[in-house]
């Protein structure tokens, strides 16, 4: 059965078998044999679960909606090192690929042998402290609570959701427009991803140019943020004169690359939300159409 919201169903029916089917899939993916991807699909069902509560904000109160925010958030606190420690060392062999001329194979092997070491870590410290069954518990507290709330019947509230969440991204969009920052860049892609989580929920069509557009947005930004840790994690690691000289040639090959990443991301996303303020003054919406 797909994550969205059925016409069958009322929207009380609908929150509560998304919220107990994303639950489940957490409890499942952390307990399968392979805990990367694991890891990486529940932090995934996590998103889709506060995108939820997200859309439901003009039906719940702020003091119901933190009860059930709060085990997601620390939830996805727990499973956020060994995802973002695998990370590092997936973005650092993606750009060896891409700049494999510039850059010593001695000086990357270096690099690829921090990361790792880094991961197992990671990895250990998640398997040491049982996060997975941590994370398991915070996860029927969640689903506990949500099961309290009463929501009304009504499907508009739906709408008014979404509407405040793109008009979030679009704020975001402002603010990393003037002051182009790695954490302004990473707020706006946060909020990207709530509003395409959203649209998946709600919308039946596959494929949309609404769609495509959230998707090369989350994307390009998630590789600039994913940049952005590396370099933050590698002048942290190689601190003194004679050990940046190991990440010189990275750090050489990175800086025109990120500011044609920013650049293009920019320009798209001028050009994605200009194109749905013309929707807006046609009378038609930025979001979908409800059930």
């Amino acid at each position: 059965m797909a994550f969205r919201f059925k016409k069958t169903q009322s929207l009380a029916e609908n929150v509560r078998r998304l919220y107990r089917k994303g639950a489940k899939n957490v409890i499942r993916a952390l307990d399968g044999p392979d805990d990367l991807p694991g890891i990486h699909q529940a932090r995934k069902e996590i998103k889709r679960l506060r995108a939820v509560l997200r859309l439901l904000r003009p039906e719940i109160n702020d003091r119901d909606c933190r009860r059930v925010t709060r085990p997601l958030q620390k939830a996805a606190k727990l499973l956020g090192p060994p995802r973002d420690a695998r990370v590092l060392l997936e973005t650092l062999n993606e750009l060896s690929r891409r700049f494999a001329d510039a850059l010593p194979q001695r000086s990357l092997a270096v690099l690829e042998a921090t990361l790792a070491e880094n991961c197992a870590a990671a990895h250990a410290a998640f398997d040491r402290n049982e996060a997975a069954r941590r994370v398991c518990r915070l996860l029927k507290k969640s689903q506990k609570r949500m099961r309290k709330i009463k929501l009304k019947r009504s499907w508009r509230s739906l709408e008014l959701g979404i509407g405040k969440s793109f008009g979030n991204s679009r704020a975001a969009f402002e603010t990393a427009y003037t002051e182009q920052s790695p954490e302004n860049f990473h707020q706006w892609r946060k909020r990207i991803q709530e509003v395409r989580n959203q649209i998946e929920l709600l919308d039946s069509r596959k494929e949309t140019s609404l769609g495509e557009d959230l998707k090369y947005l989350s994307h390009t930004l998630g590789l600039d943020h994913d940049i952005f840790m590396l370099r933050h994690f590698f002048e942290s690691h190689y601190s003194t004169k004679a050990q940046k000289t190991k990440i010189r040639p990275l750090d050489q090959s990175l800086r025109p690359y990120e500011e044609k990443l920013r650049q293009s991301v920019l320009a798209r996303g001028t050009t994605f939300y200009e194109k749905q303020l013309l929707g807006l003054a046609a009378g038609s919406s930025p979001t979908v159409l409800l059930p």
